[in-house]
């Protein structure tokens, strides 16, 4: 019944299907986004995104780019989607939101038998150096909050590969991705200990501002019929086994 009533819905809201067509990003970034050994495009946000255009009839493709290009695509270009961002003050005004679809927080991480244990603020700013990807949301917050000790990277997988060879002292990831990206450089996440968490975050499926808003309404309401009917559960618990269900959403940043 869900299926029928977001159709109907999607029909009655002009342009929807024959409007513009929606420029649908993402990046890889396993298991949100990844190509199977099959090569097949899948993930957590691939097949929440999926199965939200089959709810509301969309088919637009989704098209694998960097990020640092697909960030820029969604600033300056229309109708423009891109998956998973996070959200936060230097980016709510920016775009149009549907979420959230994943919670975790942000932190600092430390090769396991590094003398760096728990670090505040301050001394984690007197840090030689900390590994970021250049223009992510953790790069932002971290320059936002005045770190000057930044090591900027195109390829997040090289933080690991600097930690590991003793490059830089710490690298910014998240308490969902960090064990992965070890693994994708060739190390194991016990190689890897949290040593400052420095924000809690919801990742969204995020508009350009032009996006007319019955369709973002239409996908919100589709991820809201996937919750309700526990679709999203079984995809987060089979790429997140631990991760729960957002929490309320975080509109509002001091």
């Amino acid at each position: 019944m869900r299926n029928y009533c977001l159709l109907f819905l999607f029909w009655l809201a002009p342009g929807c299907a024959f409007g513009n067509p929606l420029i649908i990003l993402t990046e890889l970034d396993p298991p949100a986004q990844y190509y199977s050994e099959s090569g097949e495009l899948t993930g957590f946000g691939i097949e929440i995104v999926q199965e939200i255009q089959t709810l509301v009839g969309n088919s637009d493709p989704i098209s694998v780019v960097p990020w640092a290009r697909a960030y820029h695509m969604i600033e300056t270009e229309d109708n423009v989607v891109l998956f998973l961002m996070a959200r936060n003050q230097l980016r709510n005004e920016k775009f149009k939101w549907v979420g959230p679809v994943l919670e975790f927080s942000f932190g600092l991480y430390a090769k396991e038998d590094s003398e760096i244990s728990s670090l505040s603020e301050p001394e984690a700013r007197n840090l030689k150096s900390i590994g970021v990807y250049r223009n992510d949301v953790r790069d932002q917050i971290l320059t936002q909050m005045g770190f000057e000790n930044l090591k900027r990277v195109g390829d997040k997988l090289q933080n690991v590969k600097m930690l590991m060879t003793n490059r830089i002292d710490a690298y910014a990831s998240s308490s969902l991705s960090y064990g992965i990206d070890a693994s994708e450089a060739g190390y194991k996440e016990s190689d890897l200990k949290l040593v400052m968490t420095f924000q809690t975050i919801q990742a969204y499926i995020a508009m350009s501002l032009n996006v007319p808003d019955h369709v973002v309404a239409s996908w919100n309401s589709a991820l809201k019929s996937m919750i309700d009917d526990g679709t999203y559960i079984k995809i987060l618990k089979k790429y997140y086994p631990t991760a729960n269900l957002p929490t309320k959403a975080i509109t509002e940043f001091d």
